[in-house]
């Protein structure tokens, strides 16, 4: 494989062939070239097979050419259809524990990298690392725009390869030490010259762009081509996934049923993917010759339970075969406005991943004179912003439907005594379960996907008597004790987290000063790489740090 270097020097050119020297068959340096677009291009016109991209200013680890080649074997093998893959970019949705679309796998002066380890789909790449398709852009007829300089080529390389219907990707096999010494203020700067405008404007829709330097603006927008829409639709798209909406019910409430059946209906229309949707209604009521209700399968799960919540809940994580599980209750409705934009985030997504996604409740008032259930003002009440997924490690925040799940990682982690003793909680019980779950990936779409109804009677939320949900809690509390997977009792988790150190058992603080020696050693050494790290903020978490664990 081919790896061409743009030093801007001699001196540049020697020192990195002095430390890449076990790379030096493999290196091809371009020196003082005037135009990045046009070394593209060049590669695009002339290479035969995919070539590395480099800046001068690049650290590569012995390995990187084995990576690397592991890579081009991997995205071969899972029919990737790519232009480009880099090691940092901005994606549509966020990813990770820190519910970010910004993805690094690339570590410099500024930032460290985000340690999700998969291969993303991603609007745009940073220039400092590109793997370029050169013989599929070349089919496919891609060229960069002439325009001069250093700026702005890997966004307009993005841009081309959606454009001709290849994803834009980053990929940790690419990771890397970058010594980024540039301002993002001249990417901003070049971005808004009068040629670099009259390309964006020229090709694109949006207004507005979202970089890793930045947001751009595009003063004339008249191209017809949407940015963000096509980042999710091009890419990898994987067939034979399905996802089961699954609503139980007693069929007491026949009218919020109607409603939520057919508003599922309405969901799985308007994502354009039947085959990926597929909805399920699950019940212990015995429905005789019933099997289907407004074209979707009935389930009949006898329960000789006192509650049949959990039940109906393990029954069709083990009986109904997708590779998830979407839980909306009989009385929730789903929005149909982006589900073409979920069903394709899960078509491309790493298998197995968490999707967490925007609901919100609504209050629930019958209209006057009304005597359906469903001819209501429903007024928004609380937005939940699905990147608050770890508020629920320790209390039950985002609502069950807020979650799709992969079936397969929570699959029997449960007990027969669990599903009987747990009548309430059975949703956070299941989310702490996959919280536990090996390779748990979340995905967050901050977008509303389902309406949660409030009424005020009728509903267990609004229940007085709370001993089930007492009876249920210090159940599922002994049952994660028991598994060894909780440290600090989940209630006192947000205390601690806060700072507060109330009176903690002899293993809670030897766990927490562990916890807080290990931050503290991280930013001492992240705020002596980087001379306390941007606007001092590597040296303000070590000193908070050193304080927390003083005080234990």
């Amino acid at each position: 494989m081919k790896i061409i270097v743009t030093a801007g020097s001699e001196e540049s050119e020697r020192a990195f062939l002095k430390r890449h020297a076990f790379a030096a068959e493999s290196i091809v340096v371009r020196r003082n070239e005037k135009s990045l677009f046009d070394v593209i291009n060049s590669i695009i016109e002339g290479e035969s097979e995919p070539v590395l991209l480099v800046h001068d200013d690049i650290y590569f680890n012995s390995d990187f050419e084995d990576r690397v080649e592991e890579l081009l074997q991997k995205v071969s093998d899972e029919d990737y259809e790519w232009g480009v893959i880099g090691n940092a970019g901005i994606a549509n949705n966020a990813y990770g524990y820190r519910a970010s679309n910004i993805i690094r796998y690339v570590v410099d002066p500024h930032e460290g990298a985000t340690l999700s380890a998969r291969i993303l789909p991603v609007r745009m790449i940073d220039g400092n690392t590109m793997l370029i398709n050169a013989p599929e852009l070349r089919k496919r007829n891609v060229r960069l725009p002439s325009l001069s300089g250093f700026q702005l080529y890997d966004l307009a390389l993005s841009i081309e390869s959606l454009k001709a219907g290849l994803g834009v990707f980053v990929s940790p096999e690419l990771l890397c030490y970058h010594d980024n010494k540039d301002n993002p203020a001249s990417f901003i700067s070049f971005a808004e010259s009068d040629e670099a405008q009259r390309y964006l404007g020229a090709n694109l829709k949006n207004t507005y762009l979202e970089t890793l330097n930045g947001i751009i603006k595009v003063r004339e927008p008249s191209g017809d081509f949407d940015w963000v829409e096509a980042t999710a639709r091009i890419g990898r798209k994987q067939s034979g996934i399905h996802v089961a909406i699954v609503v139980r019910t007693q069929f007491k409430r026949p009218e919020q049923l109607f409603r939520t059946l057919t508003s599922i209906r309405s969901f799985i229309a308007s994502s354009q993917d039947a085959d990926l949707f597929q909805c399920h209604v699950v019940t212990d009521v015995n429905t005789g010759k019933e099997k289907e209700m407004y074209g979707f399968p009935i389930h009949y799960f006898p329960c000789d339970l006192r509650d049949s919540r959990f039940l109906l809940v393990s029954e069709a994580i083990k009986n109904i075969l997708s590779d998830y599980i979407w839980f909306v209750d009989d009385d929730d409705w789903l929005f149909p406005n982006s589900a073409e934009w979920l069903a394709n985030t899960i078509r491309s997504a790493p298998s197995a991943s968490t999707f967490f996604i925007g609901t919100e409740h609504f209050i629930e008032k019958k209209l006057p004179g009304s005597e359906s259930l469903i001819q209501t003002r429903a007024v928004p009440h609380q937005y939940f912003p699905p990147s608050d997924l770890f508020k629920s490690i320790y209390t039950n925040h985002i609502p069950f439907s807020g979650i799709i799940f992969p079936r397969l990682k929570i699959i029997g982690r449960w007990s027969s005594s669990e599903v009987e003793k747990i009548t309430m909680f059975e949703d956070w019980y299941l989310q702490i379960l996959n919280f536990q779950s090996d390779n748990f990936f979340p995905i967050t779409i901050n977008k509303l996907f389902v309406g949660i109804s409030i009424r005020g009677i009728g509903q267990t939320v609004t229940l007085k008597d709370r001993t089930e949900w007492y009876k249920s809690e210090s159940t599922i509390y002994y049952d994660l004790v028991k598994k060894g997977g909780m440290i600090f009792s989940i209630p006192r988790m947000q205390t601690i987290a806060n700072g507060s150190s109330p009176s903690l058992s002899i293993d809670e603080r030897k766990a927490l000063k562990s916890f807080y020696k290990a931050k503290l050693l991280k930013y001492k050494i992240l705020s002596f790489l980087t001379f306390g790290g941007p606007r001092g903020r590597y040296k303000e978490r070590k000193r908070k740090y050193r304080e927390k664990f003083r005080k234990l």
